[in-house]
C-alpha cells in the first residue's frame, strides 16, 4: 500500500489498522472505514492470531479464530465474522476488516492453506484462523473470496475481498 493511504475516516488519535497494540485505544466494537470504503470493526485479540487469522467474534468483542468446530458454534450464536488485520494475540486490540475489495499487491492479508484457488468458494478448516477450498461438512463462509490464487505452502494471500461473512 502506499504510503499515506491508510487511515481511518472518523476517529481521533486511531490505532493504525495493521497494528496491534496491548492499550486499548478504542472502544470494543468501534467501527471505521478507511479511504478505500473498506470496514473494521476494533476486537480483542485471541492466543495465535496471525494478521490474515479469520474469527468468529460476538456482542463483547471476544473473538475467536475460526475452525470447523467454531464455524458451527458461531451459527448457533449468530456470531460475526472478520478477518485480523495484525498478529492481534491474546490481551491485545487492533482492527478486523468485515468489508473488503483488495488488490493483489496490498497490505490487508488473509490466512489460507496451500493452494487454495481464485474464485473458490472458501470453507473453515481445522487449521485454527485459516480457510481453504476444500469443501467442508462444517460450512462454507459466504462473502469471501480470493481474488487471487494461493500457492505453495500454507500461508496469507493478500489477493483477496469480503462482505459482511455468513456461513452456511
Amino acid at each position: 500500500m502506499a504510503a499515506g493511504d491508510e487511515f481511518i475516516v472518523g476517529l481521533l488519535s486511531p490505532q493504525a489498522l495493521t497494528v496491534t497494540d496491548t492499550v486499548q485505544r478504542h472502544p470494543t466494537g468501534a467501527i471505521a472505514w478507511d479511504n478505500r470504503g473498506n470496514d473494521f470493526v476494533y476486537l480483542k485479540g485471541v492466543a495465535s492470531t496471525i494478521h490474515g487469522s479469520v474469527v468468529t467474534y460476538d456482542e463483547n468483542g471476544d473473538t475467536t479464530l475460526l475452525t470447523t468446530t467454531t464455524i458451527l458454534t458461531a451459527n448457533r450464536r449468530s456470531e460475526s465474522f472478520a478477518v485480523s488485520q495484525s498478529a492481534n494475540v491474546a490481551s491485545q486490540w487492533g482492527w478486523y476488516a468485515t468489508k473488503m475489495q483488495v488488490n493483489v499487491n496490498d497490505t490487508y492479508k488473509l490466512a489460507v492453506l496451500a493452494s487454495a484457488v481464485k474464485g473458490a468458494s472458501l470453507y473453515a478448516t481445522a487449521t485454527a484462523g485459516y480457510v481453504d477450498d476444500t469443501a467442508t461438512e462444517a460450512g462454507r463462509v459466504l462473502g469471501l473470496h480470493l481474488t487471487a490464487t494461493a500457492t505453495g505452502t500454507d500461508g496469507v494471500v493478500t489477493g483477496w475481498r469480503c462482505n459482511f461473512m455468513t456461513t452456511t
